[in-house]
């Protein structure tokens, strides 16, 4: 595999000429990263993959990473802006968060009245398994679940004039009252998941080209897809079951190796952030298969003889596929930080939230990284409907533990609250957003809120108190000892 035709151009290019009188059945194909709100984005790979699909099919596509600019308003009027520039015969929107649903529709919205007709795709994790919410903003279709075949051959229906409805991966809006919900056209999943041993690299030349090139600093990268794991939260599962094989996917251990070696070579990259949902898979396999990337990346990027060798690597996986030899030699490969999904260190919690592990693999896994000299970042679902205060005492022991190792816990590990998305074990308990907590549970979660984010929602961290992570700390804990709130520090 290799970077997909086209790749080195970072500038937009003139607008070409009618179709017509250039290359037959090439398409012109705009995808937007919807904005987040979030003030820290990262690159969102969907899109660059689908454009480099596209590119090595012969098409020319543009990826425009709206959720980078400084706020929602600017990312719509960009949006529009390049629309306009491109002229596409397509264009995709990628929602990859809740987040992203306001200033998706808005977008949406903001193209339909400037004029634009073509057909408008959504995809992403929350409109996969929420289509009726952007085709009632008026979208064309709904990517289901992966989206590089499915999307490659609506672009093509579309030049053949054929019609969207044939498509095995679209969701679509039928027939109905005009002032009714229109319900979904039939829904066919793909037969075969998509073959990552077969897909280009993801494309790096995002729109727009006044963006700082991070990829110096920081390049996103996407070595499987997926997890094993069926947690009673999570969406991961309900995605992947969309499409056919298995819920845990990797790529080929030379190929992520032969890509990190090439942001290495071609940008100087300082930090590979693997994106994985889950970076390990299940037992002896994922083990096997994480040594095997190590391996590779020590080959290959040595083999390259870029400056100080190899960038610096993060992971995120579970907490109970952590074992000494596998991150011993990932750590040799350049691993230095790793991000783990514990959600809780409370068995009943675990039990509920259908982790399947026990407490003992939390503390486990946790002391192996540290011993290991890694920098451990755990995520912990401290807010939910059901929390209490001994659930928050047996959290604090493990945070204490990270603390007294050196450890900054961040907002994932002290601030996080239940998400409940449709399609999953919860989802069918709950209804979708963000579930009420009780009364005395919501008190010290908006104290927490307020020492952890003090700011305005673009600077969230401005204001913070020097030590709010002891702050927050202390607060906690006077709620575990049945202090209610606490003292408002």
């Amino acid at each position: 595999m290799s970077p997909a035709p086209g790749l080195p151009t970072v500038s937009l290019p003139a607008v070409p000429p009618p179709l017509a009188a250039t290359l037959q059945h090439r398409a012109r194909v705009l995808i937007v990263s919807c904005p987040s709100g979030d003030p820290r984005p990262k690159p969102c790979l969907g899109p660059a993959y689908l454009a480099a699909v596209l590119r090595r099919a012969g098409h020319e596509a543009w990826v425009l990473d709206a959720d980078s600019l400084s706020d929602t308003d600017t990312a719509v009027k960009e949006t529009v802006r390049t629309a306009s520039d491109v002229s596409p015969h397509l264009l995709g929107l990628a929602v990859h968060s809740p987040e992203c649903y306001p200033g998706a529709m808005r977008t949406l919205t903001a193209l339909l009245q400037a004029g634009f007709d073509g057909p408008v795709l959504v995809g992403g994790h929350p409109p996969s398994l929420r289509p009726a919410v952007p085709l009632s903003w008026g979208a064309t279709a709904v990517v289901r679940g992966e989206g590089e075949a499915t999307f490659l051959e609506a672009v093509e229906s579309v030049l053949d004039g054929k019609l969207l409805s044939d498509i095995a991966g679209l969701a679509l809006p039928a027939d109905g009252p005009a002032d009714g919900p229109k319900p979904l056209v039939r829904f066919t999943g793909r037969r075969e998941p998509v073959n990552l041993a077969g897909l280009p690299w993801p494309v790096r030349d995002y729109l727009p080209t006044t963006r700082p090139r991070v990829e110096s600093v920081l390049a996103c990268v996407s070595a499987s897809r997926g997890c094993w794991g069926n947690c009673a939260f999570c969406a991961v599962a309900c995605f992947y079951r969309l499409g056919p094989g298995p819920r845990w996917r990797p790529r080929p251990p030379k190929d992520v190796a032969a890509e990190v070696a090439w942001l290495r070579r071609t940008f100087g990259t300082e930090m590979i952030h693997f994106v994985d949902d889950n970076f390990l898979g299940a037992g002896r396999q994922g083990r096997d298969w994480a040594r095997e990337v190590a391996r590779a990346i020590l080959r290959y990027v040595g083999a390259i003889g870029h400056g100080e060798g190899a960038p610096r690597l993060k992971i995120a996986c579970r907490v109970d596929g952590v074992e000494p030899e596998t991150f011993r030699l990932l750590k040799r490969a350049g691993l230095t930080t790793v991000e783990l999904g514990v959600e809780s260190a409370y068995q009943p919690t675990l039990d509920r939230f259908g982790k399947s592990m026990r407490v003992e693999d939390v503390w486990r896994g946790v002391r192996c990284l540290l011993g290991l000299g890694l920098r451990v970042k755990v995520s912990l679902i401290m807010f939910h409907p059901w929390t209490t205060p001994a659930e928050v005492s047996a959290n604090l022991d493990l945070l204490h533990l990270l603390r007294d190792a050196g450890q900054p816990l961040g907002p994932e590990a002290l601030s996080n609250r239940l998400h409940v998305y449709p399609g999953t074990p919860l989802g069918t308990q709950l209804p979708p957003g963000v579930p009420p907590l009780p009364p005395e549970v919501e008190d010290v979660y908006r104290e927490v809120c307020r020492l952890v984010s003090p700011g305005e929602a673009a600077e969230p961290d401005k204001g913070r108190r020097p030590d709010w992570e002891s702050d927050v700390l202390e607060l906690l804990g006077n709620y575990a000892r049945g202090s209610g709130r606490g003292r408002e520090v």
